[in-house]
């Protein structure tokens, strides 16, 4: 009855003991049972966590890192503990009150994925006057690892970089057509480009204004001057 008492008095006092994953990957389950993790070793990927379930009733136990990366408290019947394992390695552990009790969970290094990344202002097509001074923003992410840096280019020609969020550049455009992209590159090197957002920047009122005045003035008795005859005198 003791033995008992205390036990739920230490399940009461302990908390809910799961780590949670903020980034994607699977997830290997360990059972400890009859004073053993089950199964004894696994293999995983990096981004891919554990998830450890105390099965004995009669007993607390821990996973506890040999090299103190990861320590539970001392876990009830059926409470569970999840670590994510983030760099390949062999990672031995152990339980703290049943030293005897060893594991080992072996973590391989999966292939890095390129970030994504796409514009999201200016919308493709969006037209502006010279001087045109536009924001140029872009989302980007990383699903396992992280963005280090997201430069944007008008063609071939650097507009600016940036490895703040939100990511964003201002550019001043002149008359034309600009075809804008942004690169994204993780923290292992890797690099993705947007699909090509398309804007226009034109000479907008002043050269309306300028043809509308040239195509209407008349002259004594001569015809209305076309465009071309008024520039050229």
């Amino acid at each position: 009855m003791e033995t008992l008492t205390g036990k739920f008095c230490w399940g009461l006092c302990a908390a809910a003991l799961t780590i949670a994953s903020s980034a994607r990957g699977a997830t290997a389950d360990v059972s400890i049972t009859n004073f053993s993790f089950q199964p004894p070793s696994v293999t995983i990927n990096t981004g891919d966590s554990v998830r450890w379930t105390e099965k004995d009733s009669f007993a607390f136990h821990t996973t506890t890192s040999d090299d103190g990366l990861w320590g539970s408290q001392g876990l009830d019947v059926n409470q569970q503990f999840t670590f994510q394992f983030t760099a390949a390695g062999d990672y031995p552990y152990h339980c703290t009150p049943h030293p005897f009790m060893q594991a080992s969970v072996s973590v391989q290094a999966s292939a890095n994925q390129p970030p994504t990344v796409s514009i999201t202002s200016p919308a493709n097509g969006a037209s502006f006057t010279a001087p045109a001074v536009v924001p140029i923003s872009a989302n980007a992410s990383d699903s396992d690892g992280s963005v280090t840096n997201v430069a944007f280019f008008d063609g071939t020609g650097l507009l600016g970089q940036t490895n703040q969020t939100p990511y964003t550049v201002t550019a001043t455009l002149a008359a034309g057509v600009h075809p804008l992209t942004a690169v994204a590159t993780d923290n292992l090197g890797l690099s993705a480009t947007s699909a090509v957002v398309s804007v226009i920047v034109t000479l907008g009122g002043v050269l309306a204004a300028l043809t509308t005045t040239l195509t209407t003035v008349e002259v004594a008795d001569r015809p209305p001057l076309s465009v071309a005859t008024a520039v050229s005198g």
